[in-house]
């Protein structure tokens, strides 16, 4: 099955906001917090109201209700909607609820995938150099439509969202093919020295070293 990443789009000017209450980001996303609902925010940033607001963490996802009440509608599996409040000069947002996934995947490969070569991006830089694609063992998925892969925060979604998310025209949403996403190499080495010596092999035979 193709499988898509979703994330924050980060349109200028987009409303970003942060929790009233501190909140780890990793533990929210993953479930494993309790905490009183509603969640609520204040204003960090920007003023353009989209369907998918960032709440200042990379775990924390707040997204408009009408697309948690089409996904009820569908039947999607995977997640769990926190309702928010975001306090605003001009008043209170309530549109507005926090992505919890459930769903689950794990065995990333990364030692699969090609390696990529950027820039460089200023004149006498060096480039920069990317492993192209996430690639799991679908094996272990569990079948739902929203899910995480592994213990990182990669919100990975099936054709279905997908097509449940363009069909609204949901706004500062980033849809991309889970094979698509290009990470740095030294962000993947990064406390695996094994696996950056792989890269830096691939790297040098790709360069003709």
């Amino acid at each position: 099955m193709n499988f898509f990443l979703l994330d924050n789009k980060f349109l200028n000017g987009a409303l970003i906001v942060n929790p009233d209450a501190p909140i780890d980001g990793y533990k929210f996303l993953r479930g494993e917090l309790d905490l009183d609902a509603p969640i609520h925010f204040s204003k960090n940033m920007g003023k353009k109201k989209y369907d998918a607001i960032h709440g200042g963490d990379v775990g924390v996802q707040l997204f408009h209700n009408r697309l948690f009440e089409a996904f009820k509608s569908e039947n999607v599996t995977g997640y769990h909607a926190i309702p928010a409040l975001i306090n605003l000069k001009e008043g209170v947002l309530e549109d507005y609820s926090c992505l919890v996934i459930a769903g689950r995947a794990s065995g990333i490969d990364d030692y699969k995938g090609e390696i990529v070569r950027k820039g460089p991006f200023v004149a006498g830089g060096q480039p920069d150099y990317f492993k192209k694609g996430i690639y799991f063992d679908e094996t272990t998925w569990d079948g739902s439509d929203i899910f995480l892969l592994d213990g990182k925060l990669f919100i990975a979604v099936t054709p279905k969202v997908k097509g449940i998310i363009e069909k609204l025209r949901m706004t500062n949403i980033d849809l991309k093919g889970i094979e698509e996403e290009e990470i740095p190499v030294t962000t993947l080495g990064l406390r695996r020295p094994e696996l950056l010596e792989y890269y830096r092999k691939q790297i040098d035979k790709m360069e003709g070293r």
